[in-house]
Order: C-alpha cells, then sequence, then structure tokens
C-alpha cells in the first residue's frame, strides 16, 4: 500500500492539491508512530525528538523520487534517514557542550583548594607566628591535636590551647581570615 501510495505521488497522479496533501498525510500517518519510537529510543529530549521527527519526514518528503522499493521497505528507509538526523543533532550537541573527566575535575578542585589554603597560609603568617600559623593550617586540614602536637613539637594540651586562642583572635578580627 505505502508503494502505491509514493508510486502516485513521485508520478504526480493525483487530481486535486488536496487529494496530493491526503496521500502526503496517509504516509506519515502510517509511519511516524513507529519512526519516533525509533527516535526515541536514541534520544531523551522530547522536544529534540520531534525535532528530528519532523526533519526525516521532511527529508523523506523532499526524497520520495529516491525511495527504491526494490531496496528494502518504506518504514527502514525512514529509519536510515532519522538515523542520520539523529547523529547530526548530536554532533551538534557536542560542538556545545563540553564534558570534563571526573578525575579531571577533582584534580582541579584539589589544586585550587591547595592554592587557596597556601595563600591564606601566607597571609596569616604575617599576623601569626609560624607556630602558630602551622597550628592553625593542619587543624584545618582535618588533624587532630595529636597529630598536630607532634609534628610542631609541641605537648597536646598547648596546642589545643593554642587552636582555641587562634579561633578566638579570628573570631573576634575576622579581617585577618581575608588578609591574603
Amino acid at each position: 500500500m505505502e508503494n502505491e501510495i509514493i508510486a502516485t505521488i513521485v508520478n504526480g497522479n493525483f487530481e486535486n492539491e488536496s487529494s496530493k496533501q491526503l496521500l502526503y498525510f496517509n504516509l506519515y500517518e502510517a509511519n511516524y508512530r513507529r519512526v519516533k519510537s525509533y527516535i526515541k529510543s536514541k534520544v531523551v529530549h522530547e522536544e529534540s525528538v520531534n525535532e528530528i521527527l519532523n526533519d526525516t519526514f521532511i527529508v523523506a518528503f523532499g526524497k520520495l523520487n529516491l525511495f527504491n522499493p526494490e531496496k528494502g521497505k518504506f518504514p527502514y528507509w525512514l529509519y536510515g534517514i532519522a538515523k542520520h538526523k539523529i547523529l547530526d543533532y548530536y554532533a551538534a550537541q557536542k560542538k556545545y557542550r563540553m564534558f570534563v573527566d571526573i578525575d579531571e575535575m577533582e584534580d582541579i578542585m584539589d589544586y585550587m583548594y591547595e592554592e587557596v589554603m597556601h595563600l591564606t597560609f601566607q597571609g596569616l603568617t604575617q599576623y601569626l607566628n609560624e607556630k602558630e600559623a602551622l597550628i592553625l593550617k593542619y587543624r584545618v586540614d582535618g588533624l587532630n591535636y595529636e597529630e598536630i602536637a607532634q609534628l610542631v613539637q609541641t605537648k597536646e594540651n598547648a596546642c589545643r590551647t593554642m587552636v582555641s586562642r587562634l579561633y578566638t583572635r579570628l573570631r573576634n578580627n575576622p579581617a585577618l581570615i581575608y588578609c591574603a
């Protein structure tokens, strides 16, 4: 039946413009669900699915004279056109989308964190003595008091007292935080 409709359209064997439109509509109606289903299996975004579907039928109807029923059925020809339209869609998306590897993003974030910490540490050393700045840095890095005390070669209780006093100074003078 589809081959007969296509032959009628290609040969121009229709009475008037409305019968021509009816033939195109029948061809569309017979195939749009399965072509849309095929496109939906490849593309998630609904608006893009409809756009690709429309583009597929525009190309197909524009090139009906190239359809050869001896090479295959009309729906398979439509799937081929839809496949190329889907590839075009993803090629266009690739131009505007930036993909970043998660590991690469973590490396970038680690670098940025280290850089900010370095600048903050540099700024704090202008207002704190070196031992105080080191203790604060280690505490921010998540070390416990025992580990910090070993690193700066002091007693754990002295380290606790120093951190407490440093936090109090920072709370009372927030400008120290932004000194870098």
